[in-house]
């Protein structure tokens, strides 16, 4: 006997159920540009990237043998690279052909793959990233050509081809990938020439290591590469090395010399963090970005020396340093940079940055209350991490056209702010930048294109009345999460404005709508100290 049973849902629950499997449908929909002969690509140019299908409708397993070309719409596409994750945990795969096309081979891309048990890398792969293939329990064979330059954290760790390493250092194409074994108390050891990069963690915790000399033929040193080297006490970086990862001399806590050479220009994060027995620093002209908490806990550091080509400084940079906690109370500059407000602020402060800064570093600002506005330059191109978080007391923000990068959380829980604007030249806004600006009234936002952000970005700040430029307005309420806002307005002809004379307005800081800093007010409408202003 057959029953038909009849159910009555809620109109409510019935939109949530379509709500729920529109969901589901775009998150397992294609990630992939094409699937031939079982394996995905995706597609750039004229190049193909495999890849992997999200949906697992598509397993890799077995033999697998990637082509060096691919023909999709009577189109010839070169297979250049192994995408992220394209094999990761493919348990059933026992072997790989890779093409003599390739070039990389992505973060990732064989990971956990317990069954493959052997491994030709040709010699067109110059780039293996971090964990590459890592913890593929039966891989025991692995054949690396002489031409690979980069080879990432962790990329051959937790296989059998690892564990056998003979003692001493691996190296594998140009790449000094591992320190194995015990080092000798008192080594000092010498990288041999032509190597082009030192593997993250290469010489992690390798307590014996008192030197070392890097070739001039290095150009980037890995993560982690020499952490906790304990009895480290000298390290010259050669101009060569451009790169420095995160963490590369971190722990380091007998350090005691570290000479940088002109030529280096990035320092990653906590490059040197914990090196308890440094006093002095120099960096050469050529270095323009430090990363975040360089010199944390650094606490014997009393001397730095900065050029002022250095353009970005990241947060926390100097934390815990004796040079810091030497610094007065107030503005503290680092060359170009404006690097932290020391101390209590009083409450009202009116903050004027000077001109020529190129950056205000993550916190620079953090909690000072005490803050009432701040004019920026339009030098400045960066506003960093948390720069102006939790600053209760700021009403009014200008950013200055000429700011392109807004970094994550730059204006988190600024509970007053009322009126912001953001100029067209802005390029990128971080994670959670305008969070909890629950204030918020006007947000005018010159940039034609509206940028891709995420619902965090302005959440609990979507009830402010949103300005876009002239023509802009159906763009925001199509893109995702700016057509969040309460209100999206054109603003060719703002309201609210109050009328002053030209006189009085002179005394102010004054900028263009667009957030053009001027040095004095023109006829028709000019924004001065966060208040819309028609000037006759």
């Amino acid at each position: 006997m057959i029953v038909e049973l009849k159910i009555n849902i809620p109109m409510k629950t019935k939109y949530i159920l379509l709500m729920f499997l529109m969901y589901v449908s775009a998150h397992t929909a294609a990630a992939y540009d094409v699937c031939i002969n079982n394996i995905c690509y995706n597609l750039f140019g004229m190049e193909a990237t495999v890849t992997n299908d999200p949906s697992y409708r598509i397993h890799y397993s077995g033999d697998i043998v990637i082509p060096e070309k691919i023909t999709h719409n009577g189109i010839t596409f070169v297979v250049t690279s192994i995408g992220e994750k394209a094999f990761f945990s493919c348990t059933s795969l026992t072997s790989v052909v890779i093409p003599n096309s390739v070039t990389s081979i992505g973060k990732r891309a064989f990971r956990d793959c317990k069954d493959l048990t052997s491994v030709v890398i040709p010699n067109s792969v110059l780039t293996i990233e971090e964990g590459a293939f890592a913890s593929c329990w039966k891989l025991a064979t692995i054949s690396v050509s002489d031409n690979v330059e980069y080879i990432g954290y962790e990329a051959f760790d937790y296989t059998p081809w690892f564990n056998n390493l003979p003692n001493g250092m691996i190296y594998l194409g140009k790449v000094a990938y591992k320190y194995n074994g015990t080092m000798p108390a008192g080594t000092n050891f010498s990288i041999k020439e032509g190597i082009k990069s030192i593997t993250g963690g290469a010489f992690r915790g390798v307590s014996g290591l008192a030197s070392v000399t890097i070739p001039s033929s290095v150009t980037s040193i890995g993560m982690s590469a020499f952490s906790g080297c304990q009895d480290l006490t000298s390290v010259t970086i050669p101009a060569s090395v451009t790169s420095m990862e995160s963490g590369a001399f971190s722990k380091c806590v007998n350090l005691t010399s570290i000479t940088i050479c002109d030529g280096a220009k990035t320092i990653g994060d906590n490059a040197f963090s914990g090196c308890t027995a440094l006093t002095s620093i120099e960096f050469p002209s050529s270095v323009v970005s430090l990363g975040r908490r360089v010199f944390e806990d650094c606490s014997a550091l009393s001397s730095v020396t900065i050029s002022d080509n250095m353009e970005y400084i990241g947060t926390d940079c100097f934390k815990k340093t004796a040079w810091y906690n030497n610094q007065p109370d107030g503005m503290i500059y680092v060359g170009k940079i404006a690097y932290k407000y020391k101390g209590g602020m009083p409450e009202g402060t009116n903050m004027v940055i000077k001109d020529g800064t190129l950056c205000i570093a993550g916190k620079a600002f953090a909690s000072c209350t005490g803050l009432k506005s701040v004019i920026i330059p339009s030098s400045v191109t960066t506003i960093g991490e948390g720069a102006f978080s939790y600053c209760h007391g700021l009403t009014w923000f200008i950013i200055p056209h000429g700011v392109t990068i807004l970094e994550s959380g730059a204006f988190y829980k600024c509970s007053a702010l009322a009126y912001l604007v953001i100029p067209s030249s802005v390029t990128q806004i971080g994670g959670e930048c305008f969070k909890s600006c629950g204030s918020l009234k006007d947000l005018y936002v010159f940039i034609p294109t509206p940028l891709p952000i995420s619902y965090d970005d302005f959440s609990y700040s979507y009830s402010a009345t949103l300005h876009v430029p002239v023509g802009c307005k159906s763009k925001y309420q199509a893109a995702e999460y700016w057509k969040n806002f309460n209100e999206i307005v054109e603003d060719a002809n703002p309201t609210g404005i109050s009328e002053i004379s030209t006189k009085a307005a002179t005394q102010q800081q004054v900028f263009t709508l667009d957030g053009s800093q001027i040095s004095k007010p023109r006829k028709g409408l000019n924004i001065i100290n966060g208040r819309k202003v028609l000037v006759k």
